[in-house]
């Protein structure tokens, strides 16, 4: 997985691309978030592109 948005204002809860050889995982965003981690905003500040 390689950082493609950190959210400053969510530290932990970054978003990520997956690299793979298989075509349908490459390119893949994956939030990491759990529990009490990430602002309010944080699903809708990664839909909106906002990384800070």
């Amino acid at each position: 997985l390689t950082i493609r948005m950190p959210l400053p204002a969510s530290p932990g809860s970054p978003l990520c691309v997956a690299h793979s050889r298989v075509k349908a995982i490459d390119g893949l965003e994956v939030a990491l978030k759990g529990g009490q981690v990430g602002t309010d905003r944080y699903f809708s500040a990664i839909r909106d592109g906002l990384g800070g």
